[in-house]
């Protein structure tokens, strides 16, 4: 028998099976390597589309419609970059409606000081990294019904002029909805 220390296994009532520490070293790192990469993987593997944050700023510029459903958004949305008319000294103005649903958003997301000025709509959408809503000004209605914010999510300051629906929102982080204004119906149920 070669040297070193084994370890027997009870594999139902009459069979033995004898493991060497390291084949059972070999196997418990390759389960603890493989179960965070299969866990990582599992968006991309289910069927989502993948869009370059890229494309979805580009139609924020230009005044297009965002009409994006199961997607996976790759990259920071970030409105700092983006040359949209100024009002009042903030970011600038969305002129065009803002839909994104049952998707994932894999990147941080600064739409601080935006001005929403058509009905948005993130429900069923996971944000990934940080997002920060902070002071922006949502002209009509919101929704991020069934919306999951994994880290950071910011809407202190917001001004919400239509009803603003986070119903069964979950936030995984910390969220701020501090100096948030609410002008018409805000409903939080069961988040």
């Amino acid at each position: 028998m070669p040297s070193g220390t084994y370890f027997l296994m009870d594999i139902g009532k009459e069979t033995k099976k004898t493991w060497n520490l390291q084949q059972m070293l070999v196997i418990a790192s390759l389960a603890f390597i493989m179960i965070p990469l299969i866990a990582g993987s599992s968006h991309a593997s289910e069927g989502y589309i993948e869009v370059k944050a890229e494309e979805v700023l580009n139609k924020i510029e230009m005044g297009e419609p965002v009409e994006y459903d199961h997607v996976l958004v790759q990259g920071d949305l970030n409105l700092s970059s983006l040359n949209l008319s100024k009002i009042g000294g903030t970011q600038g103005s969305i002129t065009a409606p803002v839909e994104i649903k049952q998707s994932i958003i894999n990147g941080s997301v600064d739409f601080k000081d935006a001005i929403f000025s058509k009905s948005s709509t993130f429900e069923s959408t996971i944000f990934s990294e940080d997002a920060s809503f902070a002071r922006a000004d949502f002209h009509d209605s919101v929704s991020f019904e069934n919306a999951r914010f994994d880290r950071v999510a910011d809407f202190g300051g917001a001004k919400f002029e239509g009803d603003a629906n986070y119903n069964r929102a979950n936030f995984v982080g910390v969220s701020s909805f501090y100096l948030a204004n609410f002008k018409e119906d805000a409903s939080f149920y069961t988040t």
